[in-house]
């Protein structure tokens, strides 16, 4: 009989854990995972936690899971199974928080990427052929543009990005929308951004 973490008592909800995307955190191997995931070896058999509990647990999981508006964690996680805290990611994460945020003429990506973000996230989930979409993207974008970043090619790197993007905005036929990007000055700490696409409102 198959289980899922939200049975395995390596998996905590205590401190800051479940975080507001719905990540519990396992204690055996140090990592962010859904309550939702099945076992994931032989190891984590202490399946002892109350039914109820596990399926609150889940319960949590699947709701805050599908509010994140960020479509390239949407793609890599949620869809493909990596873990959130992998090298491809990493990458793009340290790229947006040291170089996009910090630069005046990149933040009108980070801006329209928290606009657009949710919107193609929630599509690629109802995508009938979300699976191999996610795959073409990250093979042929998310790599080349990781890839890029380490190399230092910046602007190759964000010019990958920007055909990624639009080629998701045509394939959900979103060029019809008044993309009208919200100007926000600072970062209201009383609002609830986690539906917001993670690219610049994520600096605290």
């Amino acid at each position: 009989m198959a289980h899922t973490c939200s049975e395995c008592t390596y998996l905590k909800a205590t401190g800051d854990w479940p975080d507001i995307y719905g990540y519990f955190w396992c204690e055996k191997y140090n990592e962010k995972v859904y309550a939702t995931k099945l076992e994931c070896s032989s190891y984590c058999t202490a399946y002892s936690r109350n039914y109820s509990v596990a399926q609150g647990y889940i319960d949590y999981s699947n709701k805050h899971s599908s509010s994140s508006g960020c479509f390239i964690t949407t793609i890599v996680c949620e869809i493909l199974n990596l873990n959130d805290n992998n090298f491809y990611l990493n990458v793009l994460r340290n790229f947006r928080n040291n170089y996009l945020q910090k630069n005046l003429n990149t933040i009108k990506i980070l801006e329209e990427y928290d606009f657009v973000g949710p919107i193609i996230a929630n599509k690629l989930r109802n995508d009938m052929e979300k699976t191999n979409i996610s795959n073409m993207i990250f093979l042929n974008y998310i790599i080349p543009i990781t890839d890029k970043i380490m190399e230092k090619d910046y602007t190759s790197a964000i010019k990958k990005y920007t055909v990624m993007t639009k080629k998701l905005i045509s394939r959900y036929n979103l060029g019809t929308i008044e993309l009208t990007i919200p100007q926000f000055n600072k970062y209201d700490y009383d609002k609830d951004y986690s539906s917001y696409g993670h690219g610049f409102l994520v600096r605290k």
